[in-house]
């Protein structure tokens, strides 16, 4: 009988930007320490992922301390995310869910619309105990 082995660990702290290697990382109640915390949504407030924009893999975001992340692309600046505190909630269809998320702060926003060259947002996705599901 084969014991089985992990051999690596990677996390997305953005939802399908670039994954982030890690040599440990914290298993929480809802999966991997800081992965997924943050997403991206089009006009619609429709979650965004590779299937849509394959470019987004050429996207890094690196965990900073207080649940922000640094964007970085090539032939951009990078940009610092600070940790959520906008407090504007939108109303998110993520998967086949409804939820209220909280909107990124900053310049955000503009930095990775133009990156991708179509608009779109940053939003944090907390934990999931706190998120607020939309009733229907």
């Amino acid at each position: 009988m084969s014991v089985p082995v992990l051999r690596s660990a990677h996390v997305y702290p953005v939802k399908s930007l670039a994954a982030r290697a890690c040599d440990t990382v914290a298993v929480e109640p809802w999966g991997l320490d800081g992965d997924r915390r943050w997403m991206l949504i089009d006009k619609a407030a429709r979650a965004v992922t590779q299937r849509q924009q394959p470019s987004l893999a050429r996207i890094a975001a690196e965990p900073l301390p207080g649940g922000g992340v640094l964007l970085s692309a090539p032939g951009f600046p990078s940009l610092r995310v600070e940790g959520p505190e906008s407090g504007r909630m939108l109303t998110v269809e993520l998967h086949r869910d409804t939820v209220v998320l909280e909107e990124a702060p900053g310049d955000a926003h503009d930095w990775l619309s133009a990156v991708l060259g179509t608009e779109v947002r940053l939003v944090h996705l907390d934990e999931p105990s706190h998120r607020r599901p939309v009733d229907p």
